[in-house]
This record gives C-alpha cells, sequence and structure tokens, in this order.
C-alpha cells in the first residue's frame, strides 16, 4: 500500500468515527436516563432500610419474649421506675427507655448513664449488636446540653429502638384519665396486655414528638430531608416508623396523621395501640 493509500484509508476510518455533536448527544441521553434511574434505586435503598428495620424489630421482639418467660412472665421494668424488684431496677437498663441491649454506647463507651451492652437485659437473648440499628437512624438534636443524639441514635444511645414504658406518653391528653396510671407496659404481666397483635411495644421516635421544649419531631424513613423539626408543618415527607407488637410481627407505618393532630396522637387506631384504655 502506498503513501497515498494510506492517508485515504486513515481518512476513511476517522470519518467514521463520532463527530462533537453526536457526542454531546450521547452524553445529554444517559444523562436523562440516569436522572430517571437515580429516584427509583434511592426508592429501593429506602424500601430496603425499611424491610431491614423490621427484621431486626422482630428479632428484638423475640427477645423480650424469651426474657419475659424467664421472668415470671413480666416484662421489664423502665430506668425511669423508682422500684427494685428482684434486682431489676439494679441492672441498670438502657437511658430514656432505650432497648436493653444494641452496642455499648457511642465509640464503644457508655453515654453518660447508658450501660454496657453486657450489662443489659436482652444481652442474652439478642446479642448481634446490628439488630439494634436502623439503617435510616439519624438521630436526634434536642434542646438541652448533651443531648443532640447524632450522627444516630444508635451511636450514642446503642439502638435505633425504643421500648413503650409509656415515658414518651407523658402529658398526652387523649389518654384516658382513668386508665391505667403508669401508660407503658413496663413491668406489667404478659396477661395484662389487652391485645398483643396491636400493642405497640417497640417504635422508632418518628412515630411521636418529643413533648418538652415546645416539642420536637423526627424524619428518617423515606424523608427527602431526614432529621429534626420544630413543627410538623414545615416538611411535605411523611412520618414514617417501624413499630414492633407484643405478638412478634413488625410494620412500618405512616404516623402523619396522627403526628399533625399534635394534642391526641396516641388514640387508639385500627392498627396499633399504645396503652391500654380504661374500658379494657
Amino acid at each position: 500500500m502506498t503513501v497515498s493509500e494510506m492517508k485515504a484509508e486513515h481518512n476513511r476510518s476517522f470519518g467514521k468515527g463520532f463527530t462533537l455533536i453526536e457526542l454531546l448527544v450521547v452524553i445529554a441521553i444517559i444523562a436523562i436516563l440516569a436522572s430517571l434511574l437515580l429516584p427509583g434505586l434511592s426508592m429501593a435503598k429506602r424500601h430496603g432500610d425499611g424491610a431491614k428495620c423490621i427484621s431486626n424489630m422482630r428479632e428484638v421482639a423475640l427477645g423480650f419474649k424469651l426474657y419475659v418467660d424467664d421472668n415470671h412472665y413480666k416484662f421489664p421494668y423502665s430506668d425511669h421506675d423508682n422500684v427494685t424488684v428482684n434486682g431489676d431496677f439494679s441492672q441498670s437498663y438502657g437511658g430514656n427507655n432505650s432497648i436493653y441491649s444494641g452496642n455499648s454506647g457511642y465509640q464503644g463507651e457508655p453515654a453518660g448513664y447508658i450501660p454496657f451492652a453486657t450489662n443489659r437485659l436482652l444481652y442474652p437473648y439478642v446479642r448481634e449488636y446490628e439488630t439494634f440499628h436502623c439503617p435510616a437512624d439519624v438521630g436526634q438534636d434536642m434542646p438541652f446540653q448533651g443531648g443532640n443524639w447524632t450522627p444516630s441514635d444508635y451511636a450514642v444511645m446503642g439502638t435505633s429502638y425504643t421500648y413503650n414504658t409509656g415515658f414518651n406518653l407523658d402529658g398526652n391528653p387523649s389518654i384516658e384519665p382513668d386508665a391505667d396510671p403508669n401508660v407503658g407496659m413496663a413491668g406489667k404481666m404478659e396477661a395484662w396486655i389487652p391485645s398483643p397483635s396491636k400493642f405497640i411495644m417497640l417504635f422508632e421516635q418518628p412515630a411521636l414528638k418529643w413533648n418538652w421544649s415546645g416539642g420536637l419531631y423526627f424524619q428518617w424513613h423515606y424523608s427527602q430531608h431526614p432529621g429534626t423539626y420544630a413543627s410538623p408543618r414545615v416538611t411535605s415527607s411523611p412520618f414514617m416508623a417501624t413499630v414492633g407488637f407484643v405478638d412478634g410481627h413488625a410494620a412500618c407505618y405512616n404516623f402523619t396523621q396522627q403526628i399533625l393532630n399534635t394534642r391526641y396522637m396516641v388514640e387508639p387506631t385500627v392498627n396499633w395501640m399504645w396503652y391500654k384504655p380504661a374500658k379494657l
């Protein structure tokens, strides 16, 4: 092949390549496809986080069941209960009604009054720390010194999940005045529970508001901007939370309607109850 023939062949090959306009069109198409796919991938991750939390709560609920069976069919007391029964209170429960296991606290050390995992009541039954970790957990920015539970409740408290002792329900006017004065299930016999398939035993903080300092609201699952809010009306994202029931099943519910009705957040519904109504 002569030099001129080689140049001609090279020119023909070069002419088969993409022009700049064609390359820009391809890049634009790829960008459009990516923008269409990313929300779907993000939603798939959120669904995965929700499924993980539901699975975790089922395991923790089983741990509670085993504890109750080993302790005369009685649920553990709250760390807020000023009682000592058979050494229960002296066993140093997790603070703020936190579940009785999980990791040892932020960076491997107890956060203030939070005990090491091996000292918590559920440790003999649920030893895997990650069982107490919700992937969607972004913590809570609280209004008092030392109250910023970030980057997550799990990192600081050792768990993403809370035990329904009734402490978080204090001062809610929707609770019937002649209902059980201790409200929650802490220290109650297993037979006291009116409806095990509806009675909330475990919950994530976005299911309720923080009642003090004017009230705070939290979003984890399915939120465009998960975090802490001073008002539930400044965000269009739903207040989703995973809850676990006494009978051992768990589900993720939309609590937005109850959250927006800030005076009556814990009224019984067809799906759940937070406390035992007086008539039962």
